[in-house]
């Protein structure tokens, strides 16, 4: 492949094959060698009325070369070229061609505008990804979640890619990837129709590159138009975005093909009796672009309308009927509670005693723990120290820091004997015994209570399924790979291990110094499954901490109220659990569903079952409707250009771009007056910020989570509509 040089015409080319390449060599010598020019006119003869370039040394009729006919044509499209050539040819006449394409800001403009679309055509493919997350994680499929993380991870970096190079061959070469990872998709021995939903999107995303960037020649497949990087020669093994579009076409046949075995299988089951896709939408050939939240009740003249209704509607009443047996037991606990809450708070807001502060009366927006958020604001202030210092030194300081002021749900002693598949001990380091592992709980529920620690232990289990089936899985890819050695094997997997496993991240935190690799230090990542209990006294000594909330100790002092908050964070918690990655981490365990209070006054104007009603309406619309909802957000398909509806979960965003706003707003202020503000004081501002933002916020727990029960429950049942549909 040749480009004319440093970056001017940005026009690829791709050299012929086969019987054509006779044709491509009388061309590249009439022009002395030159594959630059010869490329390019074999561009235009190849696609013009000098299809039969065997005429190319001929004089035509007005006795002038066809090859000076040819530069005309190349210096018409291509304006000048800023090498000049002097061509002499039979009349020994001689003439000079420039050839540059386009200014180079215009080139950047080109290469920006078409990256920048398929920049969005992926971050679409990322959210619907997000979406089977989410449904993977309802029915609790740790393979399917670990799959899927694995494919968001891809896309990332594709985008990323995409971003840093926007160029033709960069995008080409990312083309291949994605349908190579199409083709494996489809490939799996047991084949979900979220495998097909990912695959269908990559392919579509570069169909539409290819038909809306890089128009081939009519009469050529070897020849491709548009601006490009200029690296690579004619000798690099690279394709055609002939050939991109070619696998791309051949890979959609498939998908279409298994997304009608699909859809027949799920309506069958709606309508009690077999039918057949191909038949029902025969006047309707856009029958692959369909999708729920297009369908209405009303469209009752085709069955695999009404079938996709059906679908619709059924899964809403299942969220219906989970939301009916939450609220009725939610009520009662309720009804127990509120007396209580009242008689401890001194507020108007009965709820007021479970809001999170900090010592000056500032408020998180959160609900209250045991210890207070100041403890945050040192964690994430040490941490920071750790990554900005970066040296062994500074990773030792704040590990002692860690060790002193937590302590650690201790994997490598409440899951000491854990094997794998293989019957290996997934942690054969430093040995503990029963007595430790009582030690252990004795020290930790003297300090949170045995309720909390019971909750800790469930959430500790539920994360060594998700490690270990993250580990199995990372172990397969690195021993299938046939190009290393076992002994390469062997380290990076014990790599691996070092940095993700919660097992190592202990050890990390006893030793105090973290893991090297490469002479660079890495920070252990374990503590992502880890759960870390901050101390009421420092390690060794009787000088408190300063993180334990004394406030906390009359919730825990009165039995009703310590019930209605625990079932209030197990209730959060699972709720959490079913949305997405992106969202869920994100969020603390005491994080408050996000909604203000003049949009909960308007919900229940007319009491709860008014509220409900709303709820539900604006959820169907959003998920049956065409017209937009302010609990939904609308997406365009890269390839159909159909609207999509995506429901959003508003309830969880956390105000960032209020939050941000105040606080650039007070450090500005500041700055003009004051000069440079100290870490200390930019660490007031945010706190401040902060404070003013949840002001406005909906405290009142019971509705709110009735609220967000509904929504969270509706949200994964809309994934699910999706993922049939």
């Amino acid at each position: 492949m040749a480009i004319c040089k440093n970056g001017i015409a940005r026009v690829r080319i791709y050299a012929p094959n086969g019987k054509d390449s006779k044709l491509f060599s009388d061309v590249l010598n009439t022009f002395e060698g030159d594959r630059d020019l010869a490329l390019k006119a074999y561009a235009y003869l190849s696609s013009s009325k000098f299809a039969e370039v065997g005429q190319i040394n001929k004089l035509d009729k007005n006795g002038e070369p066809l090859f000076n006919e040819v530069m005309d044509l190349l210096s018409n499209k291509f304006g000048t070229y800023d090498s000049p050539k002097r061509i002499t040819r039979d009349t020994g006449k001689k003439k000079e061609y420039n050839f540059k394409a386009y200014s180079n800001d215009e080139v950047d403009r080109n290469d920006v505008r078409r990256a920048r679309d398929i920049v969005a055509q992926k971050k679409s493919l990322l959210s619907e990804t997000y979406k089977q997350i989410s449904v993977a994680r309802l029915n609790n499929d740790l393979r399917g979640v670990y799959e899927l993380h694995k494919k968001t991870s891809s896309i990332k970096r594709n985008i990323e890619n995409i971003e840093s190079r926007m160029d033709a061959v960069a995008m080409s070469r990312i083309a291949f990837i994605d349908l190579r990872n199409a083709s494996n998709a489809l490939k799996k021995n047991k084949l979900l129709s979220r495998d097909i939903i990912y695959a269908k999107s990559l392919v579509n995303t570069w169909l539409e590159a290819v038909e809306t960037y890089f128009p081939e020649s009519p009469n050529s497949n070897y020849i491709l138009y548009g601006e490009g990087d200029t690296s690579l020669d004619v000798s690099d093994n690279f394709f055609g975005f002939s050939d991109i579009e070619g696998e791309a076409r051949k890979l959609k046949r498939t998908i279409e093909a298994l997304e009608r075995k699909f859809i027949n299988a799920e309506l069958s089951k709606e309508v009690d009796r077999d039918i057949n896709i191909h038949e029902e939408f025969q006047n309707q050939r856009d029958y692959t672009g369909v999708h729920a939240h297009t369908m209405s009740i009303n469209r009752t003249n085709n069955v695999m309308f009404q079938s996709v209704s059906n679908i619709n509607f059924r899964l809403m009443a299942e969220a219906k009927d989970e939301f009916r047996d939450f609220e009725e037991s939610f009520d009662l606990l309720l009804k127990q509670t509120i007396p209580e809450l009242k008689k401890m708070s001194n507020s108007p807001n009965p709820y007021d005693i479970l809001r999170e502060k900090h010592r000056d009366s500032k408020q998180t927006g959160n609900l209250i723990r045991q210890f207070r958020p100041e403890y945050d604001d040192a964690a994430a202030i040490e941490f920071k120290n750790a990554i900005d210092g970066g040296t062994m030194e500074d990773w030792k300081d704040y590990y002692k820091w860690f060790d002193k002021n937590n302590i650690l749900l201790d994997w490598r002693v409440i899951f000491r004997d854990r094997k794998d598949s293989d019957g290996n001990l997934i942690y054969d380091g430093k040995k503990f015994t029963k007595h430790d592992e009582d030690k252990l709980k004795r020290e930790i529920v003297e300090l949170i209570g045995k309720t909390e620690y019971d909750r800790m232990y469930r959430l500790a289990e539920k994360n060594l399924e998700e490690f270990e089936m993250t580990r199995e899985l990372t172990r397969d890819d690195i021993y299938n790979n046939p190009k290393t050695t076992k002994e390469e094997k062997d380290k990076i997997f014990d790599n691996w291990n070092k940095v993700y496993s919660p097992y190592y991240y202990a050890d990390v935190v006893d030793n105090n110094v973290p893991f090297v690799s490469d002479e660079t230090t890495i920070p252990a990542k374990g503590h992502a499954y880890t759960t870390v209990i901050p101390r009421k006294y420092i390690k060794g000594s009787v000088v408190e901490t300063g993180w334990h909330n004394e406030d906390f100790d009359k919730i825990r002092n009165n039995s009703i109220v310590y019930e209605f908050y625990n079932n209030m964070l197990d209730t959060l918690h699972e709720l959490n659990n079913i949305l997405q990655k992106n969202i869920s981490r994100t969020l603390k365990d005491n994080s408050i569903p996000n909604l203000r209070q003049s949009v909960m006054d308007a919900w229940f104007s007319d009491g709860a079952k008014g509220a409900k009603k709303e709820i539900m309406n604006r959820l169907i619309k959003a998920m049956t409707a065409e017209n937009s909802s302010d609990l939904a957000f609308a997406e365009v398909d890269p390839y159909t250009h159909e609207i999509k509806k995506n429901l959003t979960i508003n309830l969880v965003k956390q105000n960032n771009e209020r939050i941000n706003k105040i606080y650039t707003q007070k450090l500005i202020e500041y700055e003009l007056k004051e000069g440079s503000a100290t870490t200390e004081k930019k660490r007031e501002f945010k706190k401040e910020a902060v404070d003013e933002v949840v002001k406005d916020k909906s405290f009142d727990l019971g509705e709110i989570m009735k609220v967000y029960f509904l929504t969270t429950k509706m949200y994964a049942k809309k994934a699910q509509i999706e993922d049939l549909v």
